[in-house]
């Protein structure tokens, strides 16, 4: 953003895949986890 007070459309632009990827990458993380807890508390 090389010191600007907001971020221009190609800085938001060059940003959003990444941030994107990185918060589905959490949020299946998120997922697996709380389906084996699932799964081993009904075994």
């Amino acid at each position: 953003m090389e010191g600007r007070l907001a971020p221009s459309v190609a800085d938001v632009a060059a940003l959003a895949r990444p941030v994107l990827v990185h918060r589905m990458a959490l949020t299946l993380r998120r997922g697996r986890g709380a389906k084996a807890l699932a799964a081993s508390s009904t075994a």
